[in-house]
C-alpha cells in the first residue's frame, strides 16, 4: 500500500521528474531539508545532470529513455561496480548484466511498446534477434534458435 501511495504522488509529474522520482527517496525540497544549505546547489547540479542524461537523445518513446537513463546511470556507477566490488570482497562468482554493443544497439532499436506489451521475455528476445540483430551475433556453442538466426 506504501508503494501505491508514493506511485501516485509522482504519477502526474512531467516524464523525466517521475522516472527520477520512481527510484528516488527523496524529492528536491526533502534533499535540501536533509544535507547543509551550503550543498544546495550540488542538489541541483544532479538533477540537472539527470534531466540532460535522460533528455540528450532521439529516443521517441518514454520506455527507451527509462531504459537509456539506467543503462548510462545505474548501470556503470551502481551495478556494475558495486556488483564486481562485492562479489571479490565476498569471493562470490555472479553474473553480470551482458552489455555486448550490438546487443545494446537492438534492444535500444526496440520499440519500447514492445517491450511493455505483455509479451513473454523470451518471445520479445526471438524476436528481436531475427529482426535486428546480424546474424553472426547468434552464432556459437548454443546459437540462437530462431529462424533468420543460427550458426554460419
Amino acid at each position: 500500500m506504501r508503494f501505491a501511495k508514493r506511485f501516485l504522488s509522482f504519477a502526474e509529474l512531467p516524464e523525466e521528474t517521475a522516472f527520477r522520482r520512481s527510484y528516488t527517496m527523496y524529492d528536491r525540497g526533502e534533499l535540501l531539508g536533509l544535507i547543509d544549505p551550503d550543498l544546495a546547489g550540488t542538489v541541483d547540479d544532479v538533477l540537472t545532470e539527470h534531466a540532460d542524461v535522460y533528455e540528450d537523445n532521439a529516443l521517441d518513446d518514454f520506455v527507451n529513455r527509462m531504459c537509456l537513463g539506467d543503462a548510462r546511470m545505474f548501470l556503470p556507477g551502481l551495478n556494475l561496480a558495486y556488483t564486481d566490488r562485492s562479489s571479490m570482497a565476498a569471493s562470490t562468482e555472479v553474473r553480470v548484466p551482458y552489455v555486448d554493443v550490438e546487443v545494446v544497439r537492438a534492444a535500444f532499436a526496440f520499440p519500447g511498446d514492445r517491450k511493455i506489451a505483455g509479451r513473454q521475455g523470451k518471445a520479445v528476445l526471438k524476436e528481436a534477434a531475427t529482426s535486428v540483430l546480424p546474424r553472426r551475433s547468434c552464432t556459437g556453442p548454443r546459437a540462437c534458435s530462431a529462424r533468420r538466426c543460427g550458426p554460419g
